[in-house]
């Protein structure tokens, strides 16, 4: 997809994805990647980032939940104008990943932050009226305060509130 060689890496990420894991459709790989003397593959999926090389000799993995993750960044090198390095901020480290071609680490940080606001951002709660029933308090259909079981109408919003 971008970059140059790793071309078994690319071939080989589907099978070290969990059951059930799919590789981000937009912007999902960048080819070509350094960490810790490795060149390989960094992957976003809908659960992680993967960094992913599978040299003749040695072979190395890393992961980061989604999550898990802090913050990504994209820097520019002063000596490289045409790479940046990807630097990944989780709860326990920080990791660098090197010399990633400019163009291709911009738009596969953008993608990875926006994955990652969704997937971190706070799910709406649905109440229902039903399922409140024998609790001391209900919630309002439209606001979703909490209110004690016997009022007509929310002290928040003023909506009305259906008598069970």
């Amino acid at each position: 997809m971008f970059g140059f060689g790793t071309p078994s890496e690319i071939e080989k990420l589907p099978s070290i994805l969990f059951p059930g894991e799919v590789l981000d459709c937009e912007h999902s790989y960048v080819k070509a990647v350094s960490y810790d003397n490795f060149f390989g593959v960094l992957a976003l999926t809908d659960q992680r980032i993967l960094f992913f090389s599978d040299g003749m000799l040695r072979r190395k993995s890393i992961d980061f939940p989604l999550v898990n993750i802090i913050s990504i960044n994209c820097a520019s090198l002063f000596f490289g104008a045409g790479h940046v390095n990807v630097t990944i901020l989780t709860k326990g480290e920080s990791v660098n990943f090197k010399n990633v071609p400019k163009s291709d680490g911009e738009k596969f940080v953008q993608r990875a932050r926006m994955v990652i606001q969704q997937l971190q951002a706070p799910q709406p709660q649905q109440y229902s009226p039903a399922s409140n029933v024998g609790n001391d308090f209900i919630f309002c259909m439209k606001c979703g305060c909490q209110l004690p079981q016997d009022v007509s109408f929310c002290g928040k919003c003023g909506a009305k509130i259906p008598q069970l």
